[in-house]
């Protein structure tokens, strides 16, 4: 069962559950988790600081907002903010 709130952190794992004390790895492991719990909740995707690395385009589509009863959120993300270009590393700041 996927919890409300999911976790990406650059030392987790994508075999986590993407809790607080145990996050996703990948910003793709936390978007199919939270595609394939379906659309009956809202969902929260927190993003913790630090540098991530894309090896291809990261793309999220309308399905991935949720809907507007049950919207999916991501944490706020203050500049310089993930990015989606094949290859670049991206740095996300702690917050």
């Amino acid at each position: 069962m996927l919890r409300p709130y999911q976790y990406i952190a650059t030392n987790g794992s994508d075999a986590n559950p993407g809790t607080r004390g145990r996050p996703f790895r990948t910003f793709e492991r936390a978007r199919d988790a939270v595609r394939g719990a379906g659309q009956t909740k809202a969902r929260k995707v927190t993003v913790r600081g630090g540098v991530y690395e894309f090896s291809a385009s990261f793309t999220l589509r309308l399905l991935d907002s949720g809907t507007p009863k049950h919207p999916v959120i991501e944490a706020k993300v203050t500049s310089p903010s993930p990015g989606n270009t094949s290859g670049e590393r991206s740095p996300v700041p702690d917050h």
